[in-house]
């Protein structure tokens, strides 16, 4: 808007500008003089010429004639009024152009105002737009650069999801050519079992008829021992002589017949593991599994080994996976076998690359502890997985442990009681009594001594030594139930004989206060001894304790000495001390036995 009225303005100062007129005769202005048109400058020179020659003539007059002064005066005259007519009309003329290149000038300042205030506002508005076309701009070129940004993000997720995938490929088809070859094998296994199968039907039928004939040779047996019985009362009557030869010779016919009748079912028993025997000599690798599960678990005889070992061999070399796995447990622990652990974790792979899940749980813990190979933490979680992915509750509360104490993995309390609450849903007591200590604790969940308790007590129930001593822990303290000391002994008890070092241990504190049973010294020591002898760094300051004071046991510095420094060795302040109050009563002689016994007694465990 001031645009238009300064425009405005300017064109109303030039158009109300006075114009002079051609009567007016202006005043002389010498500093226009000097600029003229075309026709004025032709005039001035018209004039001098004239006047010149007027001059030339003149002199040449005066010269001549001294009578032609008055002639030349007048000459002059009329040049001189000539020459002012020249100079009036050259000052109008110069006047008029002044005031016509003044208007147009004024007219020419309007127009370029008005184009140059135009212009302005066209430059303004351009400018404006520039900058909001370099706004924008820059907005698009950071867009750009983001989109670049993601693009590049993008493209490199895009190449590791395809890396990905390009190993889950391979694996893939790794993964497809073992199921073809499991398949193959399953085939064969289907086959064997449809065989198998028709010769357990067989087997069945005839273990049937074997049952009747059991079933009707014990009611045979029952009559003739009712008979015989009669038969007894009688003669016990005094019936004659003869007969009660007679009668004899019958209870005695009927008694040979109860000892064959009592053999049947034996005869049965061994009749089916015959039929077992026969299939697993053929070459049947599930026939040569179950002798080998009969020969190691043999109650009676308290199992045969070697013939375990040799069946489990024959079943296992025929890729049978319970077979190589049972056959490396038995390397493992030397049952049967010279203990080999590089042997066991042979077996333990062949089961495992099988997809066996108890192969694949003890091989890992081979690795886990470096027992038969290198530790490989890594490759103890993947296998521990494996066989947690199967359900396999051994391998759920291992993989938990990892992550509970972050082995081979961070501390994940969530993700390990997880896994432990898998594996106690099974009935698994190690389990259970894991899943306990996770809410005793509060590890993973909220705390919940009464949950912990629950758990406690179906680990213990299981007969399982650390559930057993964790149980009577919560007697003994009134944790998630009532203070009851009797039964923490009982449980206590029950850990102990299995061998549990806990619970030796706290046995042997209830012994020595008289927590809950009558005070005992020397079962108190004697159960510390045993808990000592396992490593417990407890049992081992209380045995060295007693030996010190002569409590339960004759008093032995020597021992005493050697007990306090197995538990000093684990980092007990008061073992420590209790060594260098001994070291006062005890010669160097004395101290040195003492030490020497110690290092032994660590190497032998």
């Amino acid at each position: 808007m001031n645009r238009v009225v300064l425009a405005m303005l300017c064109l109303m100062a030039v158009l109300f500008t006075p114009m002079p007129t051609y009567a007016e005769t202006p005043e002389p202005r010498p500093d226009i003089e000097k600029t003229v048109n075309a026709p004025a400058f032709d005039m001035e020179k018209r004039f001098l010429k004239l006047r010149e020659q007027l001059l030339n003539e003149r002199c040449g007059v005066v010269d001549n004639c001294p009578f032609g002064i008055n002639l030349t005066i007048k000459l002059e005259k009329r040049l001189l009024n000539f020459r002012e007519k020249i100079l009036n009309e050259r000052r109008g003329t110069v006047d008029t152009w002044l005031y016509g290149l003044t208007f147009f000038a004024g007219l020419l300042t309007l127009l370029l105002v008005s184009a140059g205030v135009v212009s302005w506002g066209i430059i303004q508005g351009t400018n404006k737009k520039i900058s909001k076309n370099l706004d924008e701009a820059e907005e698009n070129l950071d867009a750009t650069e983001r989109a670049q940004k993601n693009s590049e993000e993008n493209l490199k997720i895009t190449d590791k999801r395809l890396e990905e995938a390009a190993i889950k490929t391979k694996n893939a088809n790794t993964t497809l050519e073992e199921v073809t070859k499991k398949i193959e094998i399953a085939n064969k296994n289907l086959e064997a079992a449809n065989a198998t199968l028709d010769e357990a039907r067989k087997f069945r039928d005839e273990a049937q008829e074997l049952r009747n004939q059991t079933e009707r040779h014990a009611m045979q047996t029952e009559r003739n021992a009712m008979q015989t019985e009669e038969l007894l009362k009688k003669a016990a009557k005094g019936f004659e002589k003869d007969e009660t030869e007679k009668n004899m010779s019958i209870v005695e016919e009927n008694v040979g017949r109860v000892e064959q009748e009592s053999s049947i079912s034996d005869d049965v028993d061994n009749t089916a593991f015959e039929i077992l025997q026969e299939r697993a000599e053929q070459g049947d690798s599930s026939s040569q599994l179950q002798i080998a599960f009969i020969h190691e678990f043999d109650i009676e005889d308290g199992g045969n080994f070697e013939k375990a070992i040799e069946w489990y061999r024959k079943s296992a070399e025929q890729d049978n996976h319970v077979a190589q796995w049972r056959l490396g447990n038995m390397y493992e622990f030397g049952r049967g076998v010279v203990k080999n652990l590089e042997e066991a974790v042979i077996w333990y792979e062949k089961s495992a690359e099988q997809g066996d899940s108890n192969g694949q749980w003890n091989l890992a813990y081979m690795y886990e502890f470096a027992t038969g190979v290198s530790e490989n933490l890594t490759k103890a979680l993947e296998l521990y997985s494996k066989s947690a992915e199967q359900g396999n509750g051994d391998g759920q509360w291992r993989l938990a442990a990892m992550y509970e104490f972050g082995k081979g993995t961070e501390i994940n309390d969530e993700k390990a009681f997880e896994l432990y609450e898998k594996s106690a849903a099974q009935g698994n007591g190690i389990g259970q009594w894991r899943l306990g200590y996770m809410y005793e604790y509060g590890k993973g969940i909220e705390i919940n001594q009464e949950k912990a308790f629950e758990l406690y007590e179906k680990s213990a129930a299981q007969g399982n030594g650390i559930g057993q001593w964790r149980l009577g822990y919560m007697y003994q303290s009134a944790t998630g139930v009532e203070e009851d000391l009797k039964k923490a002994v009982e449980w206590f008890r029950k850990s102990a004989e299995q061998g549990n070092s806990a619970g030796q241990w706290f046995l042997g504190s209830m012994f020595k206060n008289g927590d809950g049973i009558e005070k005992d010294f020397k079962q108190a020591f004697s159960w510390y001894k045993k808990s000592a002898k396992q490593g417990n760094e407890f049992a081992q300051f209380n045995l060295a304790l007693m030996y010190e004071r002569g409590d339960g046991v004759a008093q032995n510095y020597v021992e005493s000495y050697k007990w306090y420094t197995r538990s000093a060795a684990q980092g007990r302040e008061d073992a420590q001390e209790g060594m260098e109050r001994l070291a006062k009563l005890m010669t160097p002689e004395d101290i040195s036995k003492a030490q020497e016994a110690a290092a032994k007694e660590k190497v032998e465990e």
